[in-house]
């Protein structure tokens, strides 16, 4: 089942309201602002400007307390993957 077409009917993968499902998935997608910094061929940012389903998503994920409580900056998961990519993972990163 594609993502992007179940966003298009539903607030939430799970249904209208937030699930385990949408909180899997959105501890992968958070990453991927650090992804493009590594590796700006991807240019993720430009791919999701064409789901505007996803980016809503997106927000109403980060405007959940749960959700809020355990997000990552952007440059604290480019460190972490830089340090994996280099195989000196720092797992104390802060």
């Amino acid at each position: 089942v594609d993502f992007a077409v179940i966003l298009l009917e539903h607030a939430f993968v799970s249904g209208e309201s937030l699930a385990y499902e949408d909180v899997f998935i959105y501890g992968f997608v958070e990453r991927l602002e650090a992804v493009d910094r590594l590796e700006p061929k991807c240019n993720i940012a430009a791919a999701l400007n064409d789901c505007p389903n996803i980016v809503a998503w997106l927000k109403r994920m980060q405007q959940d307390p749960r959700v809020r409580l355990q997000m990552r900056s952007a440059e604290l998961h480019y460190k972490f993957l830089k340090g994996q990519l280099a195989n000196e993972p720092d797992f104390d990163i802060q």
